[in-house]
């Protein structure tokens, strides 16, 4: 759960899950929404021989974090004759943050986000041009649009010093509670994804890249579950989730 917040700290409970870390003032971090992405690079350093590749490779912690009212949910079945706690649900609309970390740092940005530790380092950016202080920026030299009025300048207080990036969008979801403890939780979970990748593809008699799958650990009370969002990625929704839930027994089956 996010909320922004508007002036000092706050002394108040989480108000999803009423945890009481929400209060902790390290859990409050600088957001920027991403809306628009600009990459300005050098003609001939943009172009790519067949002989090789030399760009760079890069690795950035991302989460994608799920959220939505109570009232949003339309349909939901569970298995009574399971061993394990298992069922699924229809979101008509779930709220999805995806969030960019930044790359991993040891001991650098480190706090807890979802039950999880966030490892980004975050990103340095101009308050004045908005470019993000990439490798030039390591060497010392920062990096800044043309005509950024603070080019030449080596005032630290043009930057914001971390900050991470996030965009968002509404979609429809089907949340599936996952029959697993929080210690098995990678044992047979990448098979059960493998297995409903499958079971869409024949179902629907094609490709459905569209639909994808993120698993979130969520705190309720004293139990620790697990759950699986299978949810669309065009913004808004297709309606093949909310077919699929026009009969229960397709889904099941699978």
């Amino acid at each position: 759960y996010m909320e922004r917040l508007v002036g000092g700290e706050t002394d108040k409970p989480c108000p999803s899950c009423a945890s009481d870390s929400w209060r902790d003032s390290s859990q409050k971090r600088d957001f920027i929404r991403l809306r628009q992405v600009i990459a300005v690079t050098d003609a001939r350093r943009a172009r790519i021989g067949d002989d090789s590749d030399e760009r760079e490779i890069r690795i950035f912690d991302r989460s994608l974090f799920p959220s939505f009212a109570k009232d949003a949910v339309e349909e939901a079945y569970s298995l009574a004759d399971a061993p394990l706690p298992f069922g699924f649900e229809y979101i008509r609309q779930c709220n999805f943050r995806e969030v960019n970390f930044g790359e991993p740092r040891e001991g650098q940005g480190l706090f807890r986000a979802a039950g999880r530790d966030a490892r980004g380092g975050g990103f340095q950016i101009c308050h004045h041009c908005g470019k993000i202080q990439g490798i030039r920026r390591r060497r010392g030299e920062p990096n800044h649009k043309p005509r950024c009025p603070a080019k030449d300048s080596d005032d630290t207080d043009d930057f914001l010093k971390i900050a991470y990036l996030y965009r968002e969008f509404p979609s429809e979801a089907i949340r599936i509670l996952m029959p697993i403890s929080a210690l098995d939780a990678d044992k047979g979970v990448q098979s059960f994804i493998s297995g409903l990748n499958l079971g869409l593809r024949l179902h629907f008699e094609g490709k459905v890249d569209h639909l994808r799958m993120a698993m979130l650990e969520a705190n309720e009370g004293l139990i620790t579950r697990r759950y699986l969002y299978l949810y669309d990625s065009v913004p808004g929704g297709t309606g093949y989730l909310k077919q699929l839930m026009t009969k229960p027994e397709d889904f099941r089956a699978i």
